[in-house]
């Protein structure tokens, strides 16, 4: 039996969270249009109706805490997933500097919650 590796990823590739680099101009254009949809306008009531409501839900597994797992950076895959999950999260679960920081004000439907592992 063989194996090979895979060959490695372009540079651009490592850094998801800067969409100027990670994305090509065709995708950028569909992401914004994206956006508009899922991003209800603010002082118009009635146009919240046409947007969608996102929640995530993370259970981790027996013995997986995410406050624990700070002290070694050994976080579960389920921790870097809510992490990654834009959106506010349940106050008091979780120390505030877990908050999502990135563009928050434009993931305002965007809701996260973690339930840790005992």
């Amino acid at each position: 039996m063989t194996a090979s590796l895979s060959p490695r990823f372009a540079e651009s590739f490592e850094r998801a969270d800067i969409t100027e680099t990670f994305f090509s101009e065709d995708e950028k254009d569909d992401l914004r249009d994206y956006e508009k949809r899922e991003q209800a306008p603010l002082g118009d009531p009635k146009s919240s109706c046409n947007t969608n409501i996102f929640f995530g839900f993370f259970f981790d597994g027996t013995r997986n805490n995410y406050v624990k797992a700070n002290a070694t950076k050994a976080h579960s895959n389920i921790a870097r997933l809510y992490d990654c999950f834009p959106g506010e999260s349940v106050p008091g679960v979780l120390p505030e500097d877990t908050d999502w920081k990135h563009n928050a004000s434009s993931y305002n439907n965007f809701f996260r919650v973690y339930v840790p592992g005992q």
